[in-house]
């Protein structure tokens, strides 16, 4: 037994063979991966192809968009600062004088500083 042992241990390259059923299957496996993986893929692209219209019609996803349509202008003040004194002229006329808001209802309003005075005072001096 130990000259058995004795000479593998003088080889200085592997004795074992490759195992030919484990590389068979190996090889085999691959090459149906390969086959499934290309019918998939022309499964595929006659599915796409039985959906295009025809190599000359251009999908609507891929049409330029008209890029010399201006898009429309802002909406600028001519004179802005006379545009806020209106505003701020009609907002004082509101805070600061008497009128109905509702007359059918019966609802007035009330300058702003006379409505504080009103609030003020205690409930039973109005």
């Amino acid at each position: 037994m130990t000259a058995h042992h004795d000479k593998e241990q003088d080889r200085k390259y592997e004795t074992r063979d490759a195992h030919l059923p484990g590389v068979t299957v190996t090889a085999f496996s691959l090459i149906a991966i390969m086959v499934v993986g290309m019918a998939v893929a022309w499964g595929v692209y006659e599915i796409f192809r039985s959906r295009s219209d025809g190599p000359d019609v251009v999908a609507e996803t891929f049409t330029i968009p008209d890029t010399t349509a201006l898009p429309p202008g802002p909406n600028l003040e001519a004179d802005p600062s006379a545009s806020l004194a209106l505003l701020r002229e009609r907002e004082d006329a509101i805070l600061n004088t008497y009128g109905w808001t509702d007359s059918a209802k019966g609802i007035a309003r009330v300058p702003i500083a006379r409505a504080m005075e009103l609030y003020l005072q205690p409930e039973g001096r109005q």
